[in-house]
């Protein structure tokens, strides 16, 4: 993929686009010299003319751009105050062109995107069509480059638009080129192998022998897709020979690279081995991020195709450093999931996990299927060896999905679709030039339609038997998962029952009140019944009407708060999730907190906490799935409950230790998808132990607990992460050894 950003970086750089690269010099004598940047310099110690020197100090940051990006960087801020002393607009403009393509090349895209934008509205205000389509390219190119593939393409179609209407054709072929940068960092090949062919047609036409190399290099990319190594080495050959020609020592870096990929392909890890290292000691010589990771990353990918895992891991490791260094970040998430299964196979799961967890937070940002599907892949394996089966999978069938959506049979099919379409297209033109070669022309456009239609087949019949052989794996571990599920809902629904015999005692507690009062109510209510048929005075029948209407009310009202905590019960321990509506979390909190407390004290009796409320008032109502929510808060509670005790037995020569449970509510904003959005927080802290670092990260495990065997499930918190992720929400912990723990959930309202 890296190759086909450094082919756009080129193709802009030798003359795509020209803004300020192409500012003339004052004199003669600076024209000749606008690439060399010792004459340059000399000519900046020399002139006297600011306008001239703001051109100059533009021309050095141009020169100065590949090869010592730092360099250039010192230009930058003299060219500007002095274009803005002078209030020459078109100099401010010119600057901020150049300065924001060296952001754009640091890989600080924010930066570039500002100086872009300025330079942009000058533009505009001035009618200039070719700088305003120059501009828009570079916006294009730093959404592109950022990972933002959107709105890249939105900007490469308004310079697409510009340039048909300005008959730019050489513009209109690089602009294709950026096209096929997305669409391959998208995983669109077919998409992609289309606009380079377009490229590559008016490039033919122009006789443009450079822009025409970088095409085929990118077309290279399809045949090394497809198998075909032969004519993939013969593409980039030829690239090496144009690109050492104009000494283009960028490029030069990144087909060496595409031929040690290719070597690796073939199994000569010697020429691969070697070609890599000729384009790293190239990378390095250009101080350049992007190569640096890139020929690092194909080195790693040399030893790892030999299970040399322990070889690979560093050059793995120190690619993703380079590739954070610069902010690609759709090679860093690859680079972190190939650090990631280095890991998995040298038995480090910890450290795996870790990785492909970072390379998963860097992906899902990314609009590409490429990044996700190596996340998905890796992650299969790790889950694999380390027993996770049913996450495993989940991972593997994702990682089938992305896969399948990247590098389908009709993709393949397309591509040589776009192949042929240019041989017949490239035929036709010929056959208008030189009627006599007719026959010639049509006899190879036949055996190329031959060639590439056998070559169909035997793809689509090596595909259907990997699609029969995926399907008869995807049968057997069907029935592994369904086993699996099966397993989980049992456990799951005994982790239930566990949590309701916890509020077993508090609810017995609890019911037996109302229920005490409807008894003795009941009770008096029969006596004046009694006294009513005896007695004959109606004042007097009247006034013990009131008293037993008054009884009924008072059973009534005990009866329904007794048949509020049976229902409670029922809904705590029913399986399904239950329909969301706004629920009052001050409310749940208290009942729940009373009911563990006196569960507790039921089993054990001797069992004191000092129970501390700090509810909000007035805190939002949350739209929820109540008894989850209750689920979540009992488990918090009841853990806490449990982590005190055993604190206090331990303690009991301690006679300043008071078991402590906090229970804390409200409401904050809080950042999510990049909008402010109010949430509220629900805290449970206790005083215990604390919980260990080593033990921190596992703590949201299935099936991992630190009680005694047989005394807990190791589901409840993985139940509850789930609960409050599933509800957009979070878990928060907070703990250090011997200062207790705080969990607190946070709920979006």
């Amino acid at each position: 993929m890296k190759k086909v950003i450094l082919s756009v970086f080129l193709c802009i750089l030798l003359g795509l686009y020209n803004v300020c690269t192409a500012i003339p010099i004052a004199g003669e004598e600076a024209d000749v010299f606008s690439r060399d940047p010792d004459s340059l310099r000399h000519l900046l110690s020399i002139e006297t003319d600011d306008t001239s020197k703001v051109k100059l100090y533009c021309n050095l940051m141009a020169v100065y751009i590949d090869e010592k990006l730092d360099s250039a960087f010192l230009f930058l801020e003299p060219a500007l105050k002095l274009a803005e002393s002078i209030q020459w607009k078109e100099g401010v403009a010119s600057v901020k062109t150049e300065g924001g393509r060296l952001y754009w090349r640091k890989g600080k895209f924010e930066q570039a995107l500002s100086y872009h934008y300025d330079a942009l509205v000058h533009y505009i205000k001035k009618g200039e069509q070719a700088n305003i389509g120059a501009l828009i390219t570079y916006i294009g190119q730093d959404y592109a480059d950022w990972g933002k593939y959107p709105e890249a393409l939105v900007y490469f179609n308004k310079a697409d638009s510009i340039f048909r209407k300005t008959g730019d054709k050489r513009k209109l072929a690089g602009n294709y080129l950026l096209f096929g940068f997305v669409y391959q960092s998208q995983g669109r090949y077919s998409d992609a192998v289309k606009v380079n062919y377009k490229a590559l047609k008016i490039f033919e036409e122009l006789g443009d022998q450079y822009g025409k190399a970088i095409a085929i290099f990118n077309i290279g990319d399809a045949y090394k897709d497809l198998g075909n190594y032969e004519n993939a080495l013969k593409n980039y050959f030829e690239g090496v020979r144009v690109f050492e020609e104009v000494k283009d020592k960028f490029n030069l870096a990144t087909v060496y690279v595409s031929i040690g990929n290719i070597y690796i392909l073939k199994g000569d890890y010697d020429a691969a081995t070697q070609n890599n290292k000729i384009a790293y000691s190239i990378a390095k010589g250009i101080n350049n991020g992007y190569l640096i990771g890139t020929a690092l990353q194909s080195l790693g990918e040399v030893y790892w195709q030999q299970l040399k895992y322990a070889d690979a891991l560093p050059y793995f490791l120190e690619a993703a450093t380079a590739f954070r260094g610069v902010s690609d970040y759709f090679d860093l998430s690859l680079a972190l999931s190939k650090v990631g299964s280095c890991q998995t196979q040298l038995k480090q799961y910890d450290a795996a996990k870790q990785s492909f967890n970072e390379a998963y937070l860097v992906a899902q940002n990314l609009d590409s299927r490429v990044p996700l599907s190596a996340y998905y892949q890796g992650s299969e394996v790790l889950d694999s060896a380390t027993g996770n089966w049913e996450y495993a999978y989940k991972n593997y069938k994702q990682y089938i999905s992305y896969r399948d959506s990247s590098n389908s049979t009709e993709s393949t099919k397309k591509i040589l679709e776009q192949q042929i379409k240019y041989e017949n297209d490239k035929k036709d033109a010929l056959l208008i030039v030189e009627q006599n070669r007719k026959s010639e022309v049509q006899r190879v456009v036949r055996n190329s339609i031959i060639a590439g239609a056998l070559t169909m087949l035997v793809l689509l019949m090596v595909l259907y038997n990997r699609y029969k052989l995926k399907l008869r794996t995807n049968k057997k571990l069907q029935e592994a998962y369904d086993t699996l599920q099966k397993t989980q809902q049992q456990l799951v629904q005994q982790e239930k029952l566990a949590s309701l015999g916890a509020l077993t005692a508090g609810i017995a507690h609890e019911i037996k009140n109302p229920l005490n009062f409807v008894n003795n109510y009941s009770e008096l209510s029969s006596e004046l019944i009694d006294e009513f048929l005896e007695a004959t005075d109606k004042e007097e029948q009247q006034e013990i009407g009131v008293h037993l209407k008054q009884n009924l009310l008072k059973i009534t009202e005990h009866g329904k708060r007794a048949d509020s905590i049976v229902k409670n019960m029922l809904k705590h321990s029913r399986t399904g999730s239950g329909d969301k509506q706004l629920t009052d979390i001050n409310l749940i909190c208290e009942e729940y907190l009373s009911l563990a407390y006196h569960g507790m004290r039921a089993n054990v009796p001797d069992f004191n906490c000092e129970l501390v409320f700090k509810l909000e008032p007035k805190l939002p109502m949350v739209n929820c799935v109540a008894q989850d929510i209750s689920r979540v808060i009992l488990n918090l509670i009841t853990n806490a409950f449990d982590e005190v005790h055993e604190c206090e037995k331990l303690k009991k020569e301690s006679e300043n230790f008071i078991p402590k449970i906090v229970l804390t509510t409200f409401s904050s904003m809080k950042i999510i998808d990049r909008v402010s959005k109010q949430v509220i927080k629900i805290s449970v802290r206790d005083n215990g132990r604390g919980i260990p670092e080593e033990l921190k990260q596992r703590i949201f495990e299935p099936f991992f607990t630190t009680k005694p065997t047989g005394q807990g499930t190791g589901l409840g918190l993985s139940l509850s992460y789930e609960i409050i992720e599933s509800h957009g929400g979070v878990f928060e912990v907070n703990s250090k050894k011997g200062e207790g723990t705080e969990f607190v959930v946070v709920l979006p309202c």
